[in-house]
């Protein structure tokens, strides 16, 4: 069985999710651009102060309203900075893991190798 195997066995699930955690943050930072352009858009053009505005705002209208995108690009920015600390910090941990397992793996190997070339009374009073 291979290495490489054993840590794809073992890894794939922290692995998956910092992706897709990464994948999410770059699909929220495509709102930041798109929300600037609709509050560009609604300071050059401000409403005539003479027309009745309905009592309440449909959708569309909510969402055209340059405060409300400047809110929503706020609540962008820090998601997307959340889900990239997030996918960092999920891959680093992952490969310390990683790391840790494969030192103890080569440690044994060679206390093994060590112990096997004693006799079993040296063994056990190394052994404690």
């Amino acid at each position: 069985m291979s290495l490489w195997w054993c840590y794809f066995r073992s890894c794939w699930r922290m692995f998956a999710l910092g992706g897709l955690l990464k994948l999410m943050g770059d699909c929220v930072g495509l709102v930041g651009p798109l929300g600037i352009s609709v509050v560009i858009r609604y300071v050059t053009t401000l409403r005539d102060p003479g027309t009745i505005q309905p009592e309440y705002p449909n959708m569309f209208e909510f969402l055209n309203n340059g405060y409300i995108m400047g809110a929503i690009v706020l609540v962008a920015a820090l998601a997307q900075g959340t889900f990239s600390q997030s996918s960092t910090h999920l891959v680093n941990v992952e490969g310390i893991h990683l790391k840790c397992a494969l030192q103890v793996l080569c440690t044994m190997c060679v206390c093994s190798l060590h112990l096997s070339r004693l006799g079993p009374v040296q063994c056990l009073a190394i052994l404690g």
